[in-house]
This record gives C-alpha cells, structure tokens and sequence, in this order.
C-alpha cells in the first residue's frame, strides 16, 4: 500500500565498522560522481560548440524573443488602425 508522511529508506545494512566505512564510501561514490559530471560536462561542451559551428545563431533567445515582440507590435498597431475607423459613416 501507499505510505504516508515521513517514509524513511530502510538502511541496507550497517557495517561493524560504524561511520568510518560509511564515510569512504561516500567519499569513493564522491569521486566517481565528480568524473562522471566532469565527463558529462565535456561531451556538452562538445555538443555546444558542434551546434555553434554549425549554426551561430543557434542560442540567440533574446533575437528571437525580440523579433516576436516586434511582430506582435506591428500586428497590433494595425489591428488598431483598422479598428479605429467608424464602420457606420460610410453606409449613411
């Protein structure tokens, strides 16, 4: 069934070495974590520059955003001086 409210892991098992071999594992576990993050961040650095060289506006968000901005201001102002002309003066 679904627990509720504080669930806490079941320990795996405790070592009778107390915490000093907890802590050399934490300590391995931390190396390998690090190498794997400074691996990862290598193979993004290479994706990044891949994508850079081949298309330079590739993480241009605030052009884009920009551009959007100034289409929605155009189409704005048009609906504006479309609306603003009476619709009734002409058929009098």
């Amino acid at each position: 069934g679904k627990k509720y409210g504080l669930v806490r892991p079941a320990v795996a098992g405790t070592s009778i070495f107390g915490a000093a071999a907890l802590e050399d594992e934490s300590a391995a576990e931390q190396v390998r974590r690090d190498a794997a993050a400074k691996h990862s961040r290598a193979d993004v650095r290479q994706v990044h520059d891949a994508a850079l060289s081949e298309d330079p506006t590739v993480f241009d968000y605030d052009g884009v955003y920009d551009a959007m901005q100034e289409r929605r201001a155009e189409q704005t102002s048009a609906a504006r001086a479309r609306d603003n002309q009476p619709r009734y003066m002409g058929s009098i």
